[in-house]
């Protein structure tokens, strides 16, 4: 009998450390929930959250969890979570979320997610890490570069092209292509025209080539 009252006590205290709400809640957007030195604002004020649990380490929205690791306070809006990160796509938007503290390396770890999926994050538009979650689905990453940024992460290794950046195409590597086309072409003239001057057969070659490269340098 004393065995079976301290399981039931075992239980009773493990449940009351945690504050689960089931129901169907839709958040406001003055709404804040404290986790540690982590503030937790939802401004997807559309989200309809089935569960939300509240533990001394971490929060969960659904099946989202965020268990976030700060030395300084840090302040965390979110503003999208996937209906069904399970099932999403490769390229989908799964999360998006602002973040605000003074300084220091902060470690986000997400979970919920598809264990062994790689995902991109994004920090305002590009991106800064390509991590893979783990067996149990929980993701990884760190930031120590702070001010008010926007983080997303989509499924996948989606890229973004660096501000500044620019596509060079070695023209050496096309121009034998080029020549070969071109010289192709002005015979195929010359034989419907009925022209025999080797001269001619030359310029338009010439002519071919430069208006090949001009195209191939505006569209680059």
């Amino acid at each position: 009998m004393t065995k079976i009252l301290l399981f039931f006590l075992i239980i009773f205290f493990i449940l009351s450390s945690t504050n689960v709400i089931n129901a169907e809640v839709t958040i406001d957007t003055n709404t804040s929930y404290t986790v540690g030195n982590i503030n937790y604002t939802v401004n997807d004020t559309t989200r309809i959250f089935n569960q939300i649990i509240i533990d001394d380490n971490y929060i969960v929205f659904n099946n989202t969890g965020f268990n976030v690791t700060s030395v300084n306070p840090i302040t965390i809006y979110i503003d999208y979570i996937d209906d069904d990160i399970i099932h999403a796509n490769n390229n989908d938007l799964i999360l998006e979320f602002v973040a605000n503290t003074n300084a220091g390396t902060v470690t986000f770890n997400i979970n919920g997610m598809k264990n062994l999926q790689q995902y991109t994050v994004r920090r305002d538009g590009t991106s800064i890490a390509t991590p893979t979650s783990n067996i149990s689905g929980s993701l990884t990453f760190t930031n120590n570069a702070w001010s008010n940024h926007t983080f997303t992460i989509f499924q996948g290794a989606t890229t973004t092209p660096t501000p500044g950046t620019t596509t060079t195409i070695n023209i050496l590597t096309y121009f034998p292509i080029l020549i070969i086309l071109a010289l192709l072409s002005a015979l195929a003239i010359m034989m419907f025209t009925g022209m025999t001057d080797i001269k001619a057969l030359i310029l338009w070659t010439i002519m071919f080539v430069i208006a090949m490269l001009t195209i191939i340098i505006i569209t680059t």
